[in-house]
C-alpha cells in the first residue's frame, strides 16, 4: 500500500475508498486470527469479530448495501418525553454527525430513520437531499413534518445534521425574550429608543421559541448578556449618536416625537440586527442562552 501511495500516476484514494479497503482487509486477518476480541474503527466504534466477518464481505458493494454500520455508532438519548439520536464516526465521511430529535417516534423509528439518513450520506455526501432548511413530511402521520438545519450540536459534538420537528406538536416550546427586560430598562441606548416607541422587548422581533428541556435549567447565561450589553454599548458609541441623541431629546421636549424617532432611526436599525443575529445564534447553537443539558439515556 505504501509503494502504491509513493507512486506519482496512482491516484490517492479518498476516505470513503480507504475505509472499504480497511473493511475488507480487517475482515480477511479477522479469517485467519480467530483469536481477536473484536475491532475498534476509528477509535469511536467497537464491533464484534462476528459482526465485522458478517459485514465486511460487502465492503466494496454500493449504497444501500455498503457496511455503514461498521463505521459508525447510534446513540439514543432522551429530551422530555421524546426519543432523540446522534452519530458518532459519521463525520469522517461528510464533515458533520447527525443529530435527530423528531416528536413522535420511538427507539426503533428513530434507528430506521438515523441508519437509513447516515447510509445515504456516506454515498452521496451532502447533496441536494440533506440542504439546511429543507422541510420534509414523514410517511408517518404521528410524525409530521420535520426540518433538516446544518448547525452545530447542542451536546459539544461539532457540526451536525440535524433533524427536528417542523411543528410543535408535542408542546415542548416556550418563547423567552432575546434582550431581556434587565437589560431593556436599564441600557441608555434601549431607554432612548422606547420613549420614542422603537424598541419594545415584549414585541415578536425580541422573541425566540427553545425548548426548555434542551436546558439545564432556565436561568440565563451571563456570557449570553453581557455579549449583548456590549454590543449594545458599541452601537451607543458610533460615530453621530451623541448628536442624534441630543436632537431627540430636544425633539421630545418639543413633544415632536415623529423627529425625535426620525433621527434614531437609524440605530433603532443596528439594534434590529442585533437582535436578528443573536436570533440567529441561538437557533444554530451557535450561541446559547441557557447552560445545555447532557445526553440521558433511554
Amino acid at each position: 500500500m505504501g509503494s502504491a501511495e509513493d507512486n506519482a500516476e496512482t491516484e490517492a484514494l479518498g476516505f470513503a475508498e480507504n475505509s472499504r479497503l480497511t473493511t475488507a482487509f480487517v475482515g480477511a486477518v479477522l479469517e485467519v486470527l480467530p483469536g481477536c476480541l473484536g475491532v475498534v474503527w476509528g477509535g469511536q466504534v467497537a464491533r464484534s469479530p462476528e459482526e465485522w466477518l458478517k459485514q465486511s464481505p460487502r465492503a466494496f458493494d454500493p449504497f444501500p448495501d455498503h457496511p455503514y454500520g461498521l463505521w459508525m455508532e447510534i446513540v439514543h438519548y432522551v429530551s422530555g418525553k421524546t426519543i432523540g439520536a446522534y452519530t458518532s464516526g459519521l463525520s469522517a465521511f461528510v464533515g458533520r454527525e447527525i443529530e435527530f430529535e423528531v416528536d413522535g417516534l420511538d427507539q426503533r423509528g428513530v434507528t430506521v430513520r438515523v441508519a437509513n439518513a447516515s447510509s445515504y450520506l456516506i454515498a452521496n455526501g451532502l447533496d441536494q437531499n440533506f440542504k439546511s432548511w429543507k422541510a420534509y413530511k414523514d410517511d408517518n402521520e404521528n410524525v409530521g413534518a420535520f426540518l433538516i438545519l446544518h448547525r452545530n450540536s447542542r451536546f459539544g459534538i461539532g457540526p451536525v445534521v440535524s433533524f427536528s420537528s417542523l411543528h410543535d406538536r408535542a408542546g415542548r416550546l416556550k418563547t423567552y425574550p432575546i434582550i431581556p427586560a434587565s437589560i431593556a430598562r436599564h441600557h441608555p441606548l434601549l431607554i432612548m429608543l422606547s420613549q420614542v416607541g422603537l424598541f419594545d422587548p415584549t414585541k415578536a422581533e425580541n422573541q425566540i421559541e427553545l425548548r426548555p428541556d434542551h436546558y439545564v435549567s432556565e436561568v440565563r447565561l451571563d456570557s449570553l448578556d453581557d455579549g449583548l450589553s456590549g454590543e449594545l454599548s458599541k452601537i451607543l458609541a458610533t460615530d453621530g449618536y451623541a448628536e442624534a441623541d441630543t436632537n431627540a431629546r430636544r425633539a421630545l421636549a418639543r413633544g415632536d416625537i415623529a423627529s425625535a424617532r426620525s433621527f434614531l432611526l437609524p440605530w433603532a436599525a443596528d439594534v434590529g440586527r442585533l437582535q436578528q443575529a443573536v436570533q440567529l445564534a441561538l437557533f444554530l447553537c451557535d450561541a446559547f442562552m441557557f447552560m445545555p443539558a447532557p445526553p440521558r439515556s433511554p
